[in-house]
């Protein structure tokens, strides 16, 4: 079987790499940090560990409820109901139910049909290509009102998206609309969400030593500078020098660095990738003294606002998870130039609990216990016109020893712990199909010209 390296220890990079070793390729891991994980790798709020983004899971997520079975760690996914709200006109709003949606006040009646028809609309799509030549906006907008989406459908996509939802096709409305449906159980009319006990880190302290204890090597800390593909085999150059040699590399990174790894990528190639669009994500969290307002996510319509949503994250663990203190991510969506990446952590501190002691009066400077912000460049790509056809990442590229595997091939525009470990899964065994079948024709090649030589001496 081809010697496989993969470049990039995310979570894709992780669940690739267990998935290849499974198959039985042998499988080497580059990762610069001293750490797998990536963006999913956590961090520490006061004394505790946490996910420095939050994540759920939702009754439709198979993905992941079917790794932590395969784990054995499913008796940590706890289910419960959810509650979400809706920050409009300085007033909060409830929105977890139809009746809450009824009693909304934002919105006419007209409104709501709207919507509804909106929705049934979206949701009798078998996927969401069909809506990439329109932009969300125009479109949502077009079936659904212009007052209907700025204080509805708008704030939806802010809390998932930031404002660059309005250079996101309409498939990302597709992504969003079965996301919600996604989190209904039968018999419940409230969303039922998903919190795994020890958040995301729980699986890669699963999923880490599995990889190690079935014989995949791990290169942690070691930074990659190139990956080189010539004749006789796909090289991996590192920071400190070395060089690592495979029959193939899969390169998991977002693209603009890809870009910069594989230098030997064809022009049209390059142009594609720097083509995609990315989120950025500045996120301030905070443990508190006393709970918010009891709802998961509450979406932000009212302008001038520094965050896109309010996560009260420790709605859905257990009180004793942080020690009886509430666990908030305030996370903003920025874009490539934002002047939010020049703020200093004092200013986004200052200005974060600014906003939200408007949204809760009763919450005062001493209820904050800690403070952690995170931030990153390339969160999640922006599905943008025709981006299937036009920007979406092939696996293979013009060096046939150089693979892509990496988020920018989910189109969704919402990426999920869900999506990453799918998109791992069945890169896995299409990656797996690929370079079987290139080892049998070299094999077979291999054969003929011995035969042939023989041959040739008779």
């Amino acid at each position: 079987m081809p010697n496989v390296g993969i470049v990039g220890g995310g979570m894709i990079g992780l669940a690739l790499a267990y998935r290849l070793r499974q198959r039985g390729h042998a499988v080497t891991l580059f990762e610069a940090a001293p750490v797998p994980g990536g963006l999913a790798a956590p961090s520490a709020i006061g004394p505790f560990a946490y996910d420095r983004f939050p994540h759920v899971v939702l009754q439709s997520d198979l993905h992941v409820q079917d790794l932590v079975n395969e784990f054995g760690i499913a008796d940590r996914l706890r289910w419960g109901l959810s509650r979400a709200g809706l920050y409009v006109g300085g007033r909060l709003h409830a929105l977890s139910s139809p009746l809450d949606y009824r009693h909304l006040a934002a919105l006419t009646p007209l409104d709501k049909l709207r919507i509804a028809l909106t929705m049934r609309r979206v949701r009798h799509l078998r996927d969401g290509t069909s809506l990439e030549s329109s932009g969300s906006a125009e479109w949502l907008q077009s079936w659904s009102g212009r007052r209907a989406y700025e204080r509805y459908w708008a704030p939806l996509l802010n809390a998932v998206a930031g404002e660059n939802h309005v250079n996101a096709s309409a498939a990302i409305v597709w992504t969003l609309v079965h996301r919600l449906y996604g989190t209904r159980r039968p018999g419940h009319r409230r969303a039922v969400y998903g919190y795994l006990e020890g958040g995301a880190a729980a699986i890669l302290q699963t999923l880490g030593p599995a990889v190690a204890s079935i014989g995949v090597r791990l290169e942690l800390g070691v930074p990659v500078t190139r990956v080189i593909d010539d004749p006789h085999a796909a090289s991996i150059l590192s920071q400190d020098g070395r060089v690592a040699n495979f029959d193939h590399v899969v390169v998991t990174t977002a693209t603009p660095l890809t870009t910069r790894l594989c230098p030997q990528l064809s022009d049209a190639e390059r142009a594609r990738l720097e083509g995609i669009v990315y989120h950025g994500i500045v996120s301030v969290s905070m443990l508190l003294r006393k709970p918010l307002g009891a709802m998961y996510r509450t979406g932000i319509a009212s302008t001038g606002m520094p965050f896109n949503a309010v996560v009260e994250a420790t709605t859905l663990t257990t009180p004793s998870a942080f020690g009886g203190a509430t666990l908030v991510y305030l996370p903003r969506f920025v874009a490539k130039h934002d002047s939010y990446w020049s703020l200093s952590d004092t200013t986004l501190r200052h200005r974060f609990m600014s906003a939200l002691g408007s949204m809760y009066p009763h919450l005062g400077r001493r209820d904050v216990i800690a403070w952690d912000i995170a931030r990153t460049r390339h969160a999640i790509p922006v599905p943008t016109r025709h981006y299937s056809r036009d920007l979406l990442p092939p696996l293979a590229t013009s060096r046939p020893r150089i693979h892509l595997v990496n988020a920018a091939q989910c189109a969704s525009g919402v990426l999920s712990l869900n999506d990453l470990i799918g998109l791992a899964n069945s890169q896995a065994a299409r990656l797996d199909a690929s370079l079987s079948q290139t080892n049998s024709n070299a094999t077979a090649s291999v054969a003929v010209l011995v035969h042939g030589s023989r041959e040739g001496m008779r």
